[in-house]
């Protein structure tokens, strides 16, 4: 009998916790915006996206949501509309009981910039997914060209996945996974300066120091490889000097092929 009497009241106070949050709901339709707070994440240091890029979006609806009551504002089409700037990831509005507004914008992160054969230039992001330039801003990232013959595509997403083998992946499915590799670490990501698609199609690197290119060929082993770049570095060119060699091809397992800068010959 206890036991029915408790689970009567439980279901009585859950009752009353809806119909108190239904009245509040109603009640707060009517409440008009005071104040519109807008946060912008600046992560990683990009500025692809402003206050003032976000309310003209908004006044672009028709509305600048200040004095307008709560009822009368569709907050998904906001979402909507603002998730559809080209460098935004994420955007959440929400609405609080004191009458503000807050909008939350997360924006893309990209890291690398794409030149391709047909004059059109686009970043990658984090995501592998395509993304326009900004004319508000350009982010300080790794420039991939040469011969790459893939049309951008907004929005499209890169498949890195591991179930196609190296040959299977595109030009800028490659120029993705390494870019993603480099910005993990980032010593080789300060030190990239460029990345080429050569006219076999096989990947180079063009350091910020020393006068030599690095032949990666495709994607396989990065980390093998970029090892032991690392140790030619530390045991070769920091006795020999940064400008000895011109090439260091690192396409072979287990070795590394250098040519000189003069040309004499190769070790």
């Amino acid at each position: 009998m206890k036991r029915t009497i408790k689970i009567i009241a439980l279901i009585l106070s859950l009752i009353g916790v809806i119909v108190l949050l239904s009245f509040v709901d109603r009640s707060s339709d009517h409440k008009e915006v005071h104040e519109v707070k807008i946060k912008i994440d600046s992560a990683g240091g990009n500025r692809f996206v402003t206050e003032n890029i976000i309310w003209q979006k908004i006044v672009s609806m028709g509305d600048s949501l200040k004095g307008i009551p709560f009822g009368e504002i569709d907050f998904p089409r906001i979402e909507k509309v603002l998730t559809n700037i080209p460098s935004v990831e994420n955007a959440e509005v929400f609405a609080y009981i004191t009458g503000d507004v807050k909008i939350d914008v997360k924006q893309r992160h990209p890291i690398v910039r794409v030149h391709n054969n047909f004059g059109e230039r686009f970043y990658i992001d984090g995501n592998g997914r395509m993304m326009d330039l900004s004319d508000n801003y350009t982010a300080p990232v790794v420039i991939a060209l040469g011969n790459i013959n893939e049309h951008f595509v907004a929005n499209r997403i890169l498949d890195a996945s591991a179930s196609d083998t190296i040959i299977e992946k595109s030009k800028l499915t490659q120029i993705y996974i390494l870019a993603r590799f480099l910005e993990e670490n980032p010593f080789w990501e300060a030190q990239t300066d460029q990345i080429l698609v050569n006219s076999d199609g096989e990947l180079e690197l063009y350091p910020r120091v020393g006068g030599h290119t690095i032949l990666l060929g495709d994607v396989s082993d990065l980390e093998e490889k970029f090892y032991r770049l690392m140790v030619f570095y530390k045991k070769g060119l920091s006795m020999v000097g940064w400008d000895k060699y011109r090439l260091i091809n690192l396409k072979f397992r287990n070795q590394i092929v250098c040519t000189k800068t003069n040309n004499n010959g190769t070790i």
